[in-house]
């Protein structure tokens, strides 16, 4: 009986396992689709800009992400890199978007949409501990 009950779980927790993390990937994917949206009206993107906007916008995440991850959760030295890489992509923002006031109205969105979120998932947590 107890080798069963060990051959089992060796099947069943991996599945678990995978199940876990299609659940994490599918929830990823959700959020990023709500954000371009929500980016897409902020910043009234049309669609030539749109197509431009998105592989920059997401280069700079990535680089935004990394940061966050270097910084090994140091709020100070990652503000220092994000302001840097911020500085980095204002003007292509302001290409794609024509102008520098649009092109700041990226990371005034950006900020919307990390407090929308948070409010969202507190919201959620909030309801599920009633």
């Amino acid at each position: 009986m107890k080798k069963f009950v060990i051959i089992l779980s060796l099947f069943v927790f991996p599945s678990y396992l995978c199940q876990a993390q299609d659940t994490a990937l599918r929830n990823r994917q959700k959020v990023e689709e709500v954000k371009r949206v929500f980016f897409t009206r902020q910043l009234k993107l049309t669609v030539p800009e749109s197509k431009a906007f998105w592989p920059i916008y997401n280069r700079y995440d990535a680089e935004i992400r990394k940061a966050w991850q270097q910084s090994n959760g140091n709020k100070d030295v990652f503000m220092e890199k994000a302001a840097i890489i911020k500085d980095n992509y204002r003007n292509a923002f302001a290409n794609i978007l024509h102008s520098h006031e649009r092109a700041n109205d990226v990371y005034k969105a950006e900020r919307t949409y990390r407090i929308m979120l948070k409010n969202e998932l507190k919201g959620r947590d909030d309801r599920q501990h009633r």
